[in-house]
C-alpha cells in the first residue's frame, strides 16, 4: 500500500507528487502543518483516516496544503485539531489550481482563536 508521505517531527508531511493511502490514526501531533502538511504534493488520496488532537501555531491543524497541492480527501474524520488558522484544514490554492476535493469526511470541533477558515 502506498503511503502519502513520511513521518517527520511526528506528523505525515509529502513534497511533491506521491500516492497515498489509509494512515488509521494521526493524532497527537504538534509539529508544522500539524496532523498532514502537503506541500507541492500533486494528488495524492487521504483516505478512511481519524486526524485528531493535533495543534500548531501556523495554519492546518489537521491538514495544511499549499502550493499546487490538490489531494482527494475522502471518508476522514477530522476532529479535535487546533490551528491559528483553519484548525481542521487550511488550504492556499494557487490562481488555475484545482484544490482538494472533499467527500464523505466528517469535521467536528476543530478551533482556531482567530475563527478564520475553520472546518
Amino acid at each position: 500500500m502506498a503511503k502519502i508521505g513520511w513521518i517527520n517531527e511526528g506528523y505525515v508531511q509529502n513534497r511533491g507528487p506521491g500516492g497515498g493511502g489509509p494512515c488509521t490514526d494521526v493524532t497527537g501531533n504538534g509539529a508544522g502543518g500539524g496532523g498532514i502538511s502537503l506541500f507541492a504534493a500533486g494528488s495524492p488520496t487521504i483516505r478512511g483516516n481519524v486526524i485528531s488532537g493535533n495543534s500548531v501555531d501556523t495554519s492546518g491543524g489537521g491538514i495544511g496544503m499549499v502550493n499546487a497541492s490538490d489531494p482527494f480527501i475522502i471518508d476522514n474524520v477530522i476532529s479535535g485539531n487546533t490551528a491559528a488558522q483553519g484548525g481542521g484544514i487550511a488550504t492556499l490554492v494557487p490562481s488555475g489550481a484545482t484544490g482538494p476535493v472533499f467527500v464523505n469526511n466528517t469535521f467536528a470541533s476543530n478551533s482556531t482563536p482567530h475563527h478564520r477558515c475553520r472546518w
